[in-house]
């Protein structure tokens, strides 16, 4: 009778302390695997993150470049023309007077606001430019290298307002490019500078002044 009573009150609670035995053993085994993961290298994540960047970004720069960048040029202050940079225009390496003629040009104002055309009287000798600017009636003198590249400017004064100006481009045989500055001065202080982008071509020079 007694061992009746031990094997219905002990046997149960050694069977279930055997079972959480077994359930831990298997609970610890089964963690450890989990636990064990190789570990990845730190560079070649960043890598990647950095590659991935690159992509997302690149496109967005392309996109902004040809929709915005030459607006955003436009926009950036224009330097101003000074009688230094006018006075110091020496001749430049050109030889004889290859680029000399009359030119008709056209240019045009920053962000379309408008443009301006004219006759340009180029006279060459050995690298030293005389340039008269029809419109304005102003006489330009500058500078010419061989490769076609100049630089000529000048003032012109109406009352006591004075324009300063200062061509700067390329000569291509028959034709220039250039970008042209324009500084007005009243009274001697700074009002206004604007800046011309534009082209040139050879045409026949007026009667006056052929």
């Amino acid at each position: 009778m007694p061992e009746a009573r031990f094997a219905e009150t002990c046997l149960p609670a050694v069977t279930f302390v055997a079972a959480a035995i077994m359930g831990g053993i298997a609970a610890g085994v089964t963690s450890a695997a989990v636990v064990i993961v190789p570990l990845r290298p730190v560079g070649s994540t960043l890598s990647r993150n950095v590659v991935f960047g690159c992509l997302f970004i690149l496109p967005l720069m392309a996109i902004d470049y040809h929709f915005y960048w030459a607006g955003t040029v436009e926009r950036l202050p224009i330097q101003e023309v000074s009688h230094r940079e006018i006075a110091n225009l020496a001749s430049g390496d050109a030889r004889g007077s290859f680029w000399a003629g009359c030119y008709h040009f056209w240019g045009r104002y920053p962000l379309n606001t408008g443009g301006e055309n004219g006759l340009l009287t180029v006279a060459e000798t050995d690298g030293a430019l005389q340039v008269v600017l029809d419109f304005e009636h102003t006489k330009l003198a500058g500078r010419v290298d061989s490769d076609g590249s100049f630089r000529f400017g000048g003032e012109s004064t109406v009352a006591q307002d004075t324009l300063l100006n200062m061509w700067e481009g390329t000569f291509h045989n028959n034709s220039l490019t250039f970008t042209r500055r324009s500084t007005l001065l009243s009274n001697g202080r700074v009002v206004n500078t604007m800046k011309t982008t534009g082209a040139a071509e050879r045409t026949a020079c007026p009667a006056q002044v052929q």
